[in-house]
C-alpha cells in the first residue's frame, strides 16, 4: 500500500473524475481524507 497526494481543482465533479481515473486504470482507494486549501 502506497500513500498518495492528490490536489484538486475547488469545483463540482473534481473528485468524481478522479474516481473514474483510478478505477479506468484499475487502482482502488481503500480511505480517503480531505483537508480545505485555502
Amino acid at each position: 500500500m502506497k500513500d498518495i497526494t492528490v490536489i484538486l481543482e475547488n469545483k463540482p465533479g473534481s473528485l468524481a473524475d478522479m474516481g473514474e481515473t483510478l478505477g479506468e486504470n484499475g487502482i482502488n482507494m481503500e480511505g480517503l481524507c480531505g483537508f480545505p486549501l485555502n
